[in-house]
């Protein structure tokens, strides 16, 4: 079996990788992803997760301790909001995320993740072209005011998060599962399903339509094809 490194340190990509119940370690990528821009968003994203990929594949190749398998499969990704043109990361300040969700506000946005997969041949200590994919999430927002906005953010650590928001974040919200996640269930009957009476108005998010675990950082749905794991498998 190979050994699989996730090439970030994102919370949301390690709670969702943890829930194929696989064995996996955490490398984080060095790179300024922030400097990294192409021609669209979506380049620009799928971009980011090929790059962040690479950095930690030559981390890799160049350390002989972290080599404990003959064939090591990196995964790496970047995820982003993107409304009209316009490419939304992790807010730089409160005023940046106010901002951005006043945007979203009563609006349907794209979020994007993109993913790369890059395998190692540890013996000839080489690694191959990435394998670089994307998956696309509708978000509609709620009508949010000002209020609803500035105590959304009082709650919730919007610098960790691309659009400065999250799902299922609010310590009151049970977290979904695996099979949540595969479900055809709706998002919003999910939220309601998990989450504290008294904490409905604090979800920002009116519906998505696609993958749920592309908003929290890897589209499940496309991934799990490329890993080997049998506890997955039944629950497919």
């Amino acid at each position: 079996m190979s050994q699989l490194i996730l090439a970030s340190s994102s919370l949301g990509r390690k709670s969702l990788l943890s829930l194929l119940e696989i064995p996996f370690s955490v490398v984080p990528s060095t790179i300024d992803e922030d400097s990294i821009i192409a021609k669209t968003p979506l380049e620009t994203l799928r971009l980011r997760a090929q790059l962040k990929g690479e950095d930690v594949a030559r981390q890799l190749i160049s350390s002989d301790a972290a080599l404990k398998k003959k064939q090591i499969i990196v995964l790496s990704a970047d995820s982003g909001a993107i409304l009209d043109g316009i490419l939304y990361g992790k807010p730089k300040s409160e005023s940046d995320a106010v901002t951005t969700l006043k945007r979203f506000s009563k609006n349907t946005h794209q979020f994007v993740t993109a993913t790369s997969f890059i395998y190692i041949d540890v013996e000839n200590k080489k690694y191959s072209k990435p394998v670089v994919f994307h998956d696309i999430s509708l978000v509609t927002f709620k009508a949010l005011t000002q209020k609803q906005i500035k105590h959304y953010l009082s709650i919730a650590d919007y610098r960790k998060f691309a659009g400065g928001y999250a799902l299922f974040v609010l310590k009151s919200c049970q977290k979904p599962t695996l099979r949540d996640l595969l479900s055809k269930e709706k998002y919003s009957h999910m939220h309601s399903r998990l989450s504290a009476k008294d904490d409905h108005d604090l979800n920002v998010v009116e519906e998505i339509a696609g993958s749920i675990s592309n908003v929290i950082g890897l589209s499940l749905e496309k991934i799990i094809p490329l890993i080997d794991c049998q506890n997955t498998r039944r629950v497919l």
